[in-house]
């Protein structure tokens, strides 16, 4: 009889684990990939990092960790945060997300605790002042773990336009983008 026990808890957690893998590669069936945007956040005014978002793929970010990057806005406006896509693993993740955010010569900041980030969707990044975005130049980006403890991956994209790249941790230079929403003052 403890056989069948341990036969059935070994299937249920290779299960479940096998579940986690997969919701950390692909986005849940709360994101809406034919219109680049997770479901959670329509109805809101993004401007969002172009990209090709037929695959994708996850970089993990661990504690004091920073992925850097840039792309063009295909449109300007006031912007008040900066949100990426976030894989927590089933919402275990703990610690701070910081950005640091620049366009041209202006820049602003943003810290928000992971606890309120929800596994394979946008994360919202409250900037402490808004910053004025101006369609077609760069905007240039650092996204920094600086505490936390469990996983945590980013989500990155093939990017559609050939100056948007992002630098991992490693120094590694890449041709792809962060799913990034830049949320628009109201």
């Amino acid at each position: 009889m403890k056989n069948i026990y341990l036969v059935s808890g070994a299937i249920l957690f290779a299960m479940l684990t096998g579940c986690n893998q997969h919701a950390a590669q692909n986005p849940s069936s709360d994101v809406d990939m034919s219109k680049g945007t997770p479901s959670a956040n329509q109805g809101t005014s993004l401007i969002e990092a172009p990209l090709d978002g037929r695959s994708n793929a996850t970089e993990g970010l661990a504690s004091n960790q920073s992925i850097k990057g840039e792309f063009v806005v295909p449109r300007g406006g006031v912007v008040e945060s900066f949100d990426v896509q976030v894989g927590n693993y089933g919402n275990s993740s703990a610690g701070r997300l910081t950005v640091h955010v620049c366009q041209d010569e202006k820049c602003s900041d943003g810290s928000e605790d992971l606890a309120a980030s929800k596994d394979n969707m946008y994360f919202k990044i409250p900037l402490t002042k808004s910053l004025m975005l101006v369609s077609g130049h760069a905007v240039k980006y650092v996204l920094t773990r600086s505490s936390g403890d469990n996983r945590l991956a980013v989500y990155t994209y093939p990017n559609s336009e050939p100056t948007s790249t992002i630098t991992l941790p490693d120094g590694k230079v890449l041709p792809r983008t962060l799913k990034i929403g830049l949320e628009l003052a109201k």
